[in-house]
């Protein structure tokens, strides 16, 4: 038996604020674990700080979500009890997705959330999708469309194997620099972030019926 864990978050970037605010919930993002001290977590977010287009599926660290300066991060962490060879099929998923890089993050149906409740796109997720994309995966019942959920619903839909909530920094203190996140955006990353939205537009208007695969 192997155990892997949900992490939903308060982080502090304006847009996760914007999120919050105009979405009406407590969190705005959630995560992966392949491990309880959070060495190996993964979710779809922005590549580097800068990059508020450029995102993608990214390993994350607790420095990310302090930015290296907050002292707080609130977050609630779900510990989930799977087989040996459903945790197998899991890190071989991530694995696979994380080299493939032709994934993007979710981000019209992201923006158009208060507005019209999101949609899927064709290799596409927002942090909320890739996290029940993968629990889907190890046949938990995600009744509705991935897009549909809010990182909050992870509060009653993982209500039973809650064994977290407060300050995430308490949880895994933040003793990594992350200085990639943090560095100057290259020409090469200022040219993938004006391509992204012409990929997710071709992809929503060619592929919409492809859904997340």
């Amino acid at each position: 038996m192997k155990k892997v864990y949900v992490i939903i978050t308060q982080t502090h970037t304006g847009v996760a604020g914007v999120i919050r605010k105009f979405g009406k919930t407590k969190y705005n993002h959630a995560a992966i674990s392949l491990d309880k001290d959070l060495s190996q977590m993964y979710a779809f977010a922005r590549v580097k700080h800068k990059s508020i287009l450029l995102g993608r599926m990214v390993k994350e660290n607790m420095y990310r979500y302090s930015l290296g300066k907050y002292n707080y991060v609130g977050s609630a962490i779900y510990e989930l009890d799977i087989t040996d060879e459903q945790y197998r099929q899991l890190s071989e998923k991530i694995t696979s997705m994380f080299r493939e890089g032709d994934y993007l993050y979710n981000l019209f149906s992201v923006m158009m959330t208060p507005v019209m409740g999101g949609f899927s796109t064709y290799k596409s997720f927002s942090c909320v999708e890739f996290v029940l994309y993968l629990l889907k995966g190890m046949g938990y019942d995600i009744a509705s469309p991935l897009y549909t959920y809010r990182p909050d619903d992870f509060t009653w839909l993982l209500r039973d194997h809650l064994i977290f909530e407060g300050n995430l920094l308490e949880f895994c203190p933040d003793d990594t620099v992350d200085s990639e996140y943090f560095s100057p955006l290259s020409v090469k990353d200022c040219l993938k972030s004006v391509g992204v939205p012409c990929r997710l537009l071709y992809r929503m208007i060619f592929k919409r019926k492809l859904g997340v695969v």
